[in-house]
């Protein structure tokens, strides 16, 4: 199990209960997620099993795909459905034609602020931490976001659904807030549903709870191997077992770029994915001398 499983994580679950659901199912020590749902999101939750947990920081930063529900007229403490109330505002009369105007305007790049209740840390710890205590909370400094594409699906006042595609580390409970005022009112996020992150998919993942209640379940086809899942990088095969003894003992200088088989060659502190039989076995990194040097041997 030295490999990425797809889950679909389900409402009112945080994505460390759902590790710990996973842990106990496949009685598998060594679980993490490579990116934090909210306890009132769903949707794909990508664990890294075992060994792949030494190669999360070399997936594809990829952009991810969300589907969402905005309250208009009420604002949260938390900008989700798990806060209080702090603001009512009257919702203006609007057209589908006018939310999908405003919601051009919202596509491209951008700086956002992290919201106050959002696992940012500031001076090592937690934004939400600081706002659970009663603490003031720190400013947390604006970062830049894109947004790719920002798409109305459904209009019924007060609610509405949109599609949006962004960079990673984009905060689209935050997103809501802005579409709200745009539109002349204030809201919320009622619901949150992600269908892709970190280059993988929701298509073939597995629900939580066919892992969980259903014994022999078969959660092969949600499983992606490493070699697979670093398919963006760089490749350079093992040409024979002394190679791959070599490099698992950590023996360096042992390659140079003319070995990798890609049709740029990659730039100094670029990472190399090394594999043996079409299984992930290392990550070398471009040095600035134009070789390779052992960054992680998996």
């Amino acid at each position: 199990m030295d490999s990425f499983l797809l889950i679909h994580k389900p409402v009112a679950l945080t994505s460390a209960a759902c590790v710990a659901q996973v842990k106990r199912a496949l009685g598998v020590k060594k679980i993490g997620h490579t990116g934090t749902l909210d306890p009132f999101a769903e949707g794909l939750l990508p664990l890294a099993i075992g060994k792949a947990t030494k190669v999360i920081e070399y997936l594809p930063k990829s952009r991810k795909h969300y589907r969402a529900t905005l309250r208009l007229g009420e604002e949260t403490a938390t900008l989700d459905p798990e806060g209080e109330v702090t603001v009512h505002l009257p919702v203006p009369p609007l057209s589908e034609d006018r939310i999908a105007a405003v919601l051009t305007t919202l596509v491209g790049p951008q700086m956002q602020t992290p919201p106050i209740y959002s696992a940012v840390k500031i001076g090592g710890k937690a934004l939400y931490r600081y706002a659970r205590q009663g603490l003031e909370v720190p400013a947390p400094a604006p970062r830049p976001i894109r947004i790719e594409a920002l798409t109305l699906l459904d209009w019924s006042p007060p609610h509405l659904s949109f599609d949006v595609v962004c960079s990673p580390g984009t905060y689209v409970r935050v997103l809501g807030q802005d579409i709200a005022r745009a539109l002349g009112s204030c809201g919320h996020l009622t619901a949150l549903f992600r269908l892709a992150s970190d280059g993988f998919s929701l298509d073939h993942a597995l629900r939580l709870e066919t892992l969980t209640t259903s014994s022999g379940a078969d959660y092969s086809p949600a499983t992606v191997s490493i070699a697979t899942a670093l398919a963006h990088l760089p490749e350079l095969s093992l040409h024979c077992e002394t190679e791959l003894e070599a490099l698992r003992h950590g023996k360096k200088n042992l390659f140079s770029l003319d070995r990798l088989f890609a049709a740029t060659v990659p730039l100094p502190g670029d990472a190399v994915l090394t594999t043996w039989q079409s299984e992930a076995v290392a990550i070398l990194q471009v040095t600035p001398e134009a070789g390779l040097r052992i960054a992680k041997v998996i």
